[in-house]
């Protein structure tokens, strides 16, 4: 006579790699998440009472280096990470609109230094000037210059320029 079988389990097996961390390995991942050195956030995890520093230093490293602790410390600083790029979007943008808004005050008045010096700014700010440029071979002179702007950014300067910019509201940067 053969044994029944034990009914499949619904939920499916985890790998040890996939398995979930233990209470105290998350909230380690939460405070380094955070910004605490690996030995604070050990220590307000684990009970430390009785370890040296030198310990809790040891423990903390060993502990930052397991896959999962590692995975989990990477999910909680993405949203933080976004928030940032957007901070710094919002500041770039703010300082493409400043530079267009000089820009177009030196033009008004003619001071064709001034203009200029702003609107190389701006192309530096957007990218378009690379630091260091090697050129080799020859030139062909010859070549047409096309009228359109090169991108979506200069795309947008332009129509922020061209309009009164104290009347308006900035417009968001094309990204």
């Amino acid at each position: 006579m053969t044994k029944p079988k034990k009914p499949a389990s619904r939920r499916p097996k985890r790998k040890r790699s996939q398995a979930r961390l233990t209470a105290k390995q998350e909230r380690f991942a939460q405070l380094v998440a955070s910004g605490y050195t690996q030995a604070d956030a050990y220590r307000g995890a684990y009970d430390c009472g009785r370890m040296s520093g030198k310990t809790i230093s040891e423990c903390a490293s060993r502990l930052a280096q397991d896959r999962k602790v590692t995975a989990m410390v990477r999910v909680l600083r993405q949203p933080e990470e976004k928030r940032a790029k957007k901070a710094v979007d919002r500041a770039l943008d703010a300082h493409l609109l400043h530079l267009s808004r000089l820009r177009n005050k030196a033009e008004h008045t003619k001071s064709w230094d001034a203009a200029i010096r702003a609107e190389i700014s701006i192309g530096v700010a957007c990218g378009h000037y690379p630091k260091n440029v090697n050129i080799r071979g020859n030139f062909d002179h010859r070549h047409q210059v096309d009228s359109e702007p090169v991108s979506d950014t200069l795309q947008w300067l332009e129509e922020v320029g061209g309009a009164d910019p104290e009347s308006q509201a900035p417009k968001p940067l094309p990204h």
